[in-house]
């Protein structure tokens, strides 16, 4: 904040004696200890006045009717008036002369406004937001990676702003694309509000920044597949806790209902939400029950928003859409200065939106959709035996596809390559022959189902295509339900193509984790970002505030045999391990697995010896492991997938990371693809392998301390990480945690760090 302090009366009456200042003037304060300001009152007004020491240059700060006083308590109200008006002094800290420079205002913003509101500036993250802007004004593809603590949506929101205002030639919105909701939620509800209020109260702006949230079309509510699911149920259900949920979206006063603020199961969701095109939609044009959804896109295509939020699946299938030279209109108008955060899962969403699947039950659940839906008695009885046969069809498909040589491996979604030959293309072909028949037989009706068949047959298009760049694969999850799939070979090569080769399109991505600890060779190649002119990238590192070296310890076993999910004796080494860990730091803990299964084993080993702690163990079922970590007092979680990245658990909540393994690619099909394209395995791993694990190493790591007063341990139970191949690779990228040897260094750490209140055991049975 600034400084205003009340030292300088004697100064003052100089002033007085020398008719620099009214001589009725009372002094009330001095500014940075540069400006006195003073009051003073004729029959209707005062006046606030300021008085650079230095030149004895006066300006008026503001005016004000008599009665409005203001005093110790609320001098700091006059900052921004008192800003304004020193700028006539020749004083250009503040606000300098009327040719302002992006630079200069960027450097403003962050220096005077943002420390008036309370906010905590570093010079790192005025550098980072001046290294953004750069990067929309140069027209290149930004990296910068900022860790914890930077403060980088406030960064690029600043250097967004101020290339709005120095950019007028850059058309469209600052488009946003991100990967979580509740990150899009922040920047639309808090976030851009809050910058808007900020440069407004300092006259930077005269109108508030507008913003719109762009998600896909399925977290909309659909008023004609709502009334419809609704007078279905409420044929067959007496008045339910359903009914009495579906009534309350309804009963919502906003005009557009966003399903995410409501506790749905997904099957409901999925019934009630716009599914298909709004363009034969008679709610569309009808004003008494006109679509909200419809109106909202309509308004958002056609108004000028200063930032547009949206998500990467969203972005991506826009681009598709504009450069494949479809008919349909792309989904948004995007700008060409575009953010994209959380850009380490940009390439995934590409993998997603430029590659396809065929789901097995997802032909089971068109049937059960339309087996009813025709009423022509002279056609029903074909129309049966087309239902029957597509049932057994999509049988026999998916357990001939069972046939192939397969891994039964459901960490991250079991998959194994295969080629979709003949017999595949023969069953495809069968299918898609079938459905075409039941659509053109069905009377249609049924508008919870729309879009089934469609997706279906794209799904089968794209599968057959027989498109050499792309690659297939069976992929199986944790129920043993089948999919096959498709995706491009070279992603990087499509992401190049679709994304970054794209004239006058400036780009900045930027993650807490890009790098894999020394450069971004890796993240470039993966994302195709290397394949652009090196003037066209940037890159750029901002380091985390936090003091790592005093408030964390890293623990590495040494004594860890080398990881075997198989071996009994590995099993029981690391739950002995997790065992003395867990007491050392008095729970408060979250242990990462790689596998499932060493996950379920660990835990059931341990639910006896950690009896006093609450055990949670979240699967890909328990989606409340994480809030139910949050809320209990000394808790151990057991975790893997979701928990690797992306979580806060601020304070002495989260106070011990365990990383049992070291997280190295599991065998996939992406991966046999990296592998068949290398010479050798030890390029192989050299090249992918070792970079994509310290990328993820850094992820889980990064979830112990999220805030400048956490405290706590990383430890890591895999030897390799002592002394093995890659060890001064892993040991470098953790070079910010001091070292401690054994458990009782551990032990005397937390003591140090921790308030008594964090050793209170609460008693589990009292909490019931």
């Amino acid at each position: 904040m600034f400084e205003l302090t009340r030292n300088e009366s004697k100064l003052f009456e100089q002033l007085i004696k020398k008719k620099k200042v009214y001589p009725e003037g009372i002094y009330d304060f001095t500014f940075e200890n540069q400006f006195i300001v003073y009051h003073y009152s004729n029959k209707r007004y005062t006046h606030y006045i300021t008085v650079d020491k230095e030149t004895e240059l006066a300006s008026e700060v503001k005016c004000v009717r008599n009665g409005t006083i203001y005093d110790e308590t609320n001098y700091v109200d006059l900052v921004p008036n008192l800003l304004y008006s020193i700028k006539y002094t020749g004083d250009s800290r503040y606000l300098t002369k009327k040719g302002m420079s992006a630079e200069e205002l960027i450097n403003f913003i962050f220096k005077t406004v943002l420390p008036y509101h309370g906010y905590t500036v570093r010079d790192e993250q005025l550098k980072l937001s001046i290294a953004m802007y750069n990067g929309f004004k140069d027209h290149r593809v930004s990296i910068n990676e900022a860790e914890v603590g930077t403060g980088k949506s406030l960064a690029y929101l600043v250097a967004g702003f101020s290339a709005k205002r120095f950019l007028p030639h850059r058309e469209g919105p600052i488009t946003i694309t991100t990967s979580s909701i509740e990150l899009q939620k922040a920047l639309v509800e808090r976030e851009i509000p809050n910058l808007s209020s900020m440069l407004q109260r300092f006259g930077i702006i005269k109108q508030p920044l507008t913003v719109v949230l762009r998600k896909g079309k399925e977290h909309y509510l659909c008023p004609r597949r709502y009334s419809s699911y609704y007078e279905q149920i409420s044929k067959v259900k007496k008045y339910n806790s359903t009914t009495q949920r579906l009534e309350e979206i309804i009963d919502s006063d906003e005009k557009i209902i966003d399903l995410d603020k409501f506790d749905l199961r997904p099957s409901i969701k999925e019934k009630i939400c716009v599914k298909t095109s709004c363009k034969k939609c008679k709610l569309k044009r009808c004003d008494d029950l006109g679509c909200g959804f419809a109106e909202y896109i309509e308004r958002s295509n056609k108004t000028k928003y200063d930032f547009l939020v949206t998500n990467h699946n969203m972005y991506l299938m826009s681009l598709k859409i504009m450069n494949e030279g479809h008919k349909a209109k792309p989904m948004l108008h995007t700008g060409s200065c575009v953010v994209v955060d959380e850009a380490h899962k940009l390439k995934q969403a590409a993998e997603d939106i430029f590659g396809e699947r065929l789901i097995e039950n997802s032909i089971p659940a068109y049937i059960s959709a339309v087996k009813h839906l025709c009423k022509n008695e002279h056609i029903i009885s074909n129309y049966k035996d087309f239902i029957a046969e597509m049932a057994e069809m999509n049988q026999k498909f998916f357990q001939h596809l069972r046939t192939k040589t397969f891994v039964e491996d459901f960490e991250n979604g079991s998959n194994t390559i295969i080629e979709v030959g003949v017999i595949e293309q023969e069953y495809l072909k069968n299918i898609k022959y079938i459905l075409q028949r039941i659509e053109d037989l069905n009377d249609g009706g049924d508008e919870n189902n729309e879009g089934q068949a469609e997706s279906i047959l794209n799904s089968i298009d794209k599968l057959l295509c027989g498109n050499e760049d792309m690659y297939y694969w069976l992929e199986m999850d944790e129920n043993k339900v089948m999919s096959l799939c498709c995706a491009p070979k070279n992603i990087s090569k499509t992401m190049y193509q679709y994304i970054w080769n794209i004239p006058d399109r400036s780009y900045i991505l930027t993650s807490g984790t890009m790098s894999d600890g020394v450069n971004f060779d890796f993240f470039m190649a993966e994302n195709g970002i290397d394949r652009l002119e090196s003037f066209r990238v940037n890159t750029t590192t901002t380091e985390s505030p936090f003091n790592y070296q005093k408030n964390a310890r890293l623990y590495i076993s040494k004594d860890m045999p080398f990881p075997d999910n198989e071996s009994e004796e590995y099993i029981k080494k690391l739950t002995e391990n997790i065992v003395k860990l867990v007491n050392a730091t008095h729970g408060h803990t979250v242990v990462l697995f790689t596998s499932y299964n060493v996950l379920n084993s660990v835990f059931e080993s341990v639910k006896v010896q950690l009896k006093n702690f609450d055990l949670i163990c979240m699967t890909r079922s328990n989606k409340g492991a994480i809030t139910d970590f949050k809320i209990s007092n000394n808790a151990v979680l057991f975790a893997s997938g979701a928990m690797w990245e992306g979580v806060d658990c601020a304070g002495d909540c989260l106070s011990s990371v365990i990383i049992t393994r070291l997280p190295y690619p599991l065998r996939n099909a992406t991966m046999e693809q990296k592998k068949a394209r290398c010479k050798s395995t030890q390029e192989f791993v050299r090249k992918y392998a070792v970079p994509e694990m310290l990328i993820k190493l850094r992820q889980g790591v990064g979830r112990l301390i999220r805030t400048e007063t956490d405290t706590g341990l990383v430890s890591i139970l895999d030897s390799r990480a002592y002394d093995g191949a890659n060890a001064r690779r892993i040991q470098h990228v953790l070079r910010k945690y001091t070292r401690v040897k054994d458990f009782d260094e551990i032990e005397q750490f937390f003591k140090k760090v921790k308030s008594a209140k964090y050793f209170d055991k609460e008693n589990k049975q009292d909490k019931k």
